[in-house]
Formats: C-alpha cells, sequence, structure tokens
C-alpha cells in the first residue's frame, strides 16, 4: 500500500508541472493576468508547452529551466532577464522576438531548435553532443559560443556571436554562423540615466563602414528611425557611440542598431530591450488650493524619471 500511495504522489507532482499555458495579456511572467485561466506558467518541469501570444510583451525577471519535450513559441515579444536552460531537446519558435538578457545552456546532450529571431546577451554553452537546430531561424550571441565533443550545428539560418567561437564541429553548410561584417561590434547595450536612457555601441575594427542607424520600438515589431550616426570608415581601434534618449515615458522599449557599407550594404547587429519597471505610484500635491508655489511630494518610484502633469479646474 505505501508503494502504491508513493506512486500516486510522484505522478500527480508530473502532472502539476506539466501542460499548455498561452497569455492572454502583456505583462509580468508571475502575474495571474497574464496568463489564460490564471495559471501562470512554471519556469521549471517537463512537458510544458508555452505559449506567447500576439501582440503581447512579457517579462521574466527570473531564470527558466525547461525539461522533456518542452515547448516556446513566442508570437508576440519575451524578455527573459535571466538564464535559458534546456536539460533535453527543447523547441524554440519565434515569430515576434525572443530577448535573453542572460545565458543559454544546453545540459545533457540537449537539443534547441530555434525558428525566427532569437538574442542572448551572454554566453551560449552546450554540453557534450548538444545540438542547435536552426530552423530558418537567426541567433544572436553577445558572447561566447562553446559546444563540447559531438556537439552539432544543424538546418539553415544564421548565428552571430559577439564574443569568441568555441564550438567544436563545423556547421551545416546551411548554417551561417559570423557572416562577414564590415564592423567588429564591442558591445550594444542601453541604460537609464536621470531623465533618459542611454544607448551605447562601440567597434574594434571598422571596414568601410559609412553610418550605423538606431531604431525604436515599443513592441519589438513597429520600429521607428530616431538617430543617424556617421561611422569612422575604417579603423582598428576601439570606437565608442552612444545617443541619449529623452522620450522614455513607455514601461518596456526596444532598440535595435543597423549599419550600412559605403556601398549601400547594411546588417542589422543586435536588438536590445529596457524595462523601466515603473511600479504604481502615490502623488500628492499641496497646498490644495494654493497660488504661486505648489509642492509636489511623490512615492515609490522606482525609476529616477516619469512624467507628472497638473491641470487646473479649466483644464488648463
Amino acid at each position: 500500500m505505501r508503494l502504491l500511495i508513493l506512486f500516486f504522489l510522484l505522478l500527480s507532482n508530473l502532472f502539476c508541472f506539466s501542460g499548455t499555458y498561452t497569455t492572454i495579456n502583456s505583462g509580468d511572467w508571475n502575474d495571474t493576468s497574464t496568463w489564460s485561466g490564471g495559471s501562470i506558467a512554471p519556469i521549471t518541469g517537463n512537458n510544458n508547452i508555452i505559449n506567447i501570444g500576439y501582440g503581447h510583451n512579457v517579462i521574466l525577471n527570473n531564470n527558466i529551466t525547461f525539461g522533456n519535450g518542452c515547448e516556446l513559441h513566442v508570437y508576440g515579444n519575451l524578455t527573459i532577464n535571466g538564464d535559458l536552460t534546456a536539460l533535453n531537446s527543447l523547441v524554440i519558435d519565434v515569430d515576434g522576438s525572443l530577448i535573453i538578457n542572460g545565458n543559454v545552456i544546453g545540459k545533457n546532450g540537449a537539443s534547441i531548435t530555434i525558428s525566427g529571431n532569437a538574442s542572448c546577451t551572454g554566453n551560449a554553452t552546450f554540453e557534450n553532443n548538444g545540438v542547435i537546430n536552426m530552423n530558418n531561424g537567426s541567433l544572436s550571441i553577445g558572447g561566447t559560443l562553446t559546444g563540447g565533443t559531438g556537439c552539432e550545428i544543424t538546418g539553415t539560418g544564421i548565428i552571430n556571436v559577439q564574443g569568441p567561437n568555441n564550438f567544436d564541429q563545423t556547421p551545416a553548410t546551411g548554417v551561417d554562423v559570423n557572416p562577414t561584417l564590415p564592423i567588429e561590434l564591442v558591445d550594444f547595450y542601453a541604460k537609464r540615466e536621470f531623465n533618459h536612457i542611454n544607448v551605447l555601441w562601440s567597434t574594434y575594427t571598422e571596414t568601410n563602414n559609412d553610418y550605423f542607424e538606431l531604431y525604436k520600438s515599443l513592441d519589438a515589431m513597429n520600429w521607428k528611425l530616431i538617430t543617424t550616426t556617421d561611422g569612422a570608415g575604417n579603423s582598428n581601434s576601439l570606437i565608442e557611440y552612444q545617443y541619449e534618449d529623452y522620450d522614455v515615458y513607455q514601461n518596456l522599449i526596444y532598440y535595435k542598431l543597423k549599419q550600412v557599407d559605403y556601398d549601400g550594404a547594411y546588417k542589422f547587429v543586435g536588438i536590445i530591450s529596457v524595462n523601466n519597471d515603473i511600479d504604481e505610484t502615490i502623488v500628492n500635491i499641496y497646498p490644495n488650493p494654493s497660488e504661486n508655489v505648489v509642492y509636489i511630494e511623490t512615492t515609490n518610484i522606482k525609476c529616477p524619471y516619469s512624467k507628472i502633469e497638473i491641470y487646473n479646474v479649466y483644464g488648463k
């Protein structure tokens, strides 16, 4: 009888950590209102299918680990502020954008299949016999790409590696790893300042580099050109670039960088996101009514810049 009870407990635990989870709204991963049925998608477990719906922007401020038989379908936009780990085969299908502000880790000979555009700011490391299967997708790696004995890169697609490429095996003929670029990009990132976001990038080398274009988006789908910056042409030394964006009242902002040659050839070399993380703010205005002087007192502001508008009784 004890063995039978133990079997049912193990079986119930297995089913508690598997299922299909689909978003119904944009928001924080850990908010029940983000998910259909109010069940938050788990960040560990087996046989989980997670769907980020079209037009939904979801942020996970944690690491996530996928076990056996898991799938991640990103039709909207998903930002993971942490590491993504695959313990076995994992299918990643990206129709919108997947940004991993951390590392990608493949353990136990894990296989990751990528469709669409995915990027990680850290390292991508695969243990022995790990597989990166590019299903007509693209993968941008900000750090080092490492693959142990027996690892493979298969399929068709593009992998851009900003750091060293330590992958042991030669990729399939359909996969272009580090296609020739006229620049060697050191980094591309954004950071919050007092009243703006500072977008920065730098290069080690430039060859026939005419200019850069910086684009901005609130949903990672509709992009607007916000500035054009001249390149150095030809250079073999470190050059730093920056742009200060003062239109930063949105909670989540995406940037991408485009590099253009003298002959008009171009390539997008990175996508990053900035989460303003603005919680509900309490604002006290006194005295009320008042003349000449008004004091504004705020609490619970996490980001150092917010927009406050004050109207009189006439709507002015």
